[in-house]
């Protein structure tokens, strides 16, 4: 990289280190004095209007720029909005990428111009689906980075970029060790609430209905640059229980698998904790339905909860109870489970067989005859305008799947 590719690299909008923001911000204050001559000071940015955080990182970040080109020293990590495994595994559209990466940066200077910490508080709980908090923890030469946040009324979906870390060999015979990390969370002081998983992303991710695509530019969990992902998804039952919450993500190391049912290798351990507040969109269509029939199944859809990246549905099932054998030679009894919950219709046409196949989720019958199902998707729904509920039907053996292959329930 030349030295106008770099300044060019640090003119966008960044993180910048806190050394290197504080050299700056003494340069900058070098600079006023100089340049003031004994007049009284007005604010930076000209039109006496206080410089907005973005205007202020740019300015810090030029200084910066100049800074390297007489020969310093500076390290920025550039701002990246999406995570390439959010990209992917959310099936987020350039349109949707551009929309929320926008909105995320307004709610940004909309904050900083409230007055008080009242106002700037209310502002934060506005909904903002998606927010890209830019905390990060450094221990052992290794650091870890919240990339981007989704939260809505039952789930909350983290992207990590954890940079540094050296995956260790693998033994003869296999393509990588499989890597894991260990982590705890909090959340408003109470520790691991609700259903918790996380995984590095391995480059694999859901295509059309359940058929798995690769993303060749990940090679044994790591990108060209070393850097690997690590996503983890936290559901509870209760409504809105992540909003506007306090949370703290602690990893304490980085172990890895060399069999699928061996015990896990410590190979670093060290301490990354993440602190910083949740935000989310509280958005809902929630409805009971009147003509719920899911085909000729004998299940009925009663009721309709639907958020961005959830969905929470009621269907009336009688509870059929059945014996099955297990896989040590024991007896385990359950219930037949109603068709799954898959997709939508939208307002304009517009149909997903699988938006809510990508996270998987979970079943219970709240009364005999009612069970509950909490969904959290594959993707991000407009929920203003979902017309019809998907439930899979059958699954034709080519694999290709039509509209044929599913029972349609209006919910609007």
């Amino acid at each position: 990289m030349n030295m106008y590719e770099i300044i060019e690299a640090l003119q966008e909008d960044v993180e910048v280190p806190e050394i290197v923001q504080t050299k700056a911000e003494e340069a900058l204050e070098q600079i006023r004095k100089t340049c003031a001559g004994g007049k009284k000071k007005s604010p930076v940015g000209g039109k006496g209007n206080v410089m907005s955080r973005r205007g202020r990182k740019r300015l810090i970040v030029s200084i910066a720029a100049a800074v390297l080109a007489i020969g310093g020293t500076c390290v920025a990590a550039t701002y990246r909005g999406f995570s390439r495994s959010t990209e992917k595994q959310m099936n987020i559209s350039e349109k949707q990428k551009s929309e929320f990466e926008s909105q995320a940066m307004e709610k940004v200077d909309k904050v900083e111009a409230q007055e008080t910490e009242q106002e700037r508080v209310q502002e934060m709980e506005n909904d903002t689906l998606v927010t890209f908090p830019e905390v990060s923890a450094t221990d052992k030469g290794v650091t870890v980075t919240l990339q981007d946040c989704i939260v809505d009324n039952y789930n909350a979906r983290l992207s990590f970029r954890v940079e540094g870390y050296q995956m260790p060999e693998a033994p003869e015979g296999m393509a990588s060790c499989q890597p894991e990390l260990k982590f705890g969370i909090m959340v408003d002081g109470e520790q691991n609430p609700g259903d918790i998983s996380g995984s590095f992303y391995s480059g694999w991710y859901g295509g059309a209905f359940e058929k798995l695509l690769e993303d060749e530019t990940i090679q044994n969990y790591q990108f060209p640059d070393g850097s690997m992902e690590y996503n983890i998804h936290i559901s509870c039952i209760d409504k809105g229980y992540y909003m506007n919450k306090p949370i703290r993500v602690a990893f304490s190391g980085f172990e890895y698998y060399t069999e699928k049912a061996g015990e896990p290798h410590m190979d670093l351990e060290g301490n990354w904790a993440l602190e910083w507040t949740l935000r989310g969109s509280d958005e809902v269509y929630e409805a009971d339905v009147e003509h719920g029939a899911i085909g000729d199944t004998g299940a009925t859809l009663t009721h309709v909860e639907l958020s961005p990246i959830s969905a929470k549905v009621l269907v009336h099932f009688p509870k059929q109870e059945y014996e099955e054998e297990t896989d040590d030679g024991g007896i385990h009894t359950t219930w037949k489970e109603p068709p799954r919950l898959c997709g939508v219709k939208l307002s304009d046409g517009t149909v997903s067989y699988d938006s809510w196949l990508g996270g998987g989720g979970s079943l219970c019958y709240v009364e005999t005859d009612i069970c509950e199902i909490l969904n959290y998707s594959g993707q991000i729904v407009d929920v203003s305008q979902v017309e019809y509920l998907l439930f899979q039907k059958d699954y034709p053996e080519d694999g290709n799947v039509t509209d044929d292959n599913f029972y349609f329930v209006k919910v609007r």
